[in-house]
């Protein structure tokens, strides 16, 4: 096993969603790591592994939740949404451009916008449909929107749905429905081509909004079709 240099660990920046930012401020192997919370000073010496599995502890936080205590605030959506939030924010690679706007790492802050949202269970927090593009997670920009709307949004943001074929010096579009293959035919040039995609998602589009018509308002409505037109 490759042995760990200690100037590979030390200066590393971590983000617990409780505590805030820590930092590793002395290795000495993988069980012995000091690490040092930036909002308090407080230190303590934990496993590596506790570390990247945030199970750390700031002795010397005070906690913000409005006027709610107790552990039990932890099991509530709110609470798991908020965290989670917070930890693909600061945690995951692909967030790595996306920030957090002051006011949510107040967790009471969070929980007023949270409650007066509609939402069902197992929806998802969205920050970027109402405004494409979006780097911030806040209360205007963000909504809930069920999971299967987010992750058609996701995948046709990534597929372009029409390419060249070369065999029959044509383009071709494509697509999917129900989680179906579908040729959408063959054009004579790339504008055709990308239009009958873009009919085609529009299409499949109003079909999940039509599913949820009774429980998504007309701005997220809009904003679904504004998104994937571009």
């Amino acid at each position: 096993m490759k042995k760990i240099d200690k100037s590979e660990r030390v200066g590393q920046v971590f983000f617990h969603p409780k505590y805030g930012k820590f930092e590793v401020i002395d290795y000495q192997n993988c069980e012995q790591v000091t690490i040092k919370f930036v909002r308090t000073g407080y230190t303590q010496t934990t496993s590596y592994n506790h570390i990247c599995n945030l199970e750390v502890f700031d002795a010397l936080h005070i906690g913000i939740y409005g006027n709610k205590k107790g552990s039990s605030i932890r099991n509530t959506p709110s609470y798991k949404c908020w965290y989670n939030m917070i930890h693909r924010v600061h945690n995951t690679n692909a967030y790595k451009d996306v920030s957090i706007c002051p006011e949510w790492y107040d967790f009471s802050q969070f929980e007023i916008w949270y409650s007066a949202q509609y939402k069902e269970q197992g929806w998802h927090l969205d920050k970027d449909l109402k405004r494409k593009g979006n780097k911030e997670y806040n209360p205007h920009s963000c909504c809930f929107i069920p999971p299967q709307i987010n992750t058609f949004i996701s995948k046709f943001s990534h597929c372009k749905g029409y390419s060249y074929n070369k065999r029959r010096h044509r383009y071709e579009a494509y697509g999917r429905e129900d989680g179906k293959y579908i040729h959408l035919g063959l054009f004579d040039n790339e504008d055709d081509a990308r239009n009958a995609y873009l009919t085609h998602k529009i299409k499949v589009a109003n079909t999940l909004i039509d599913r949820y018509k009774d429980v998504l308002d007309e701005t997220i409505k809009s904003a679904i079709i504004n998104h994937i037109k571009g």
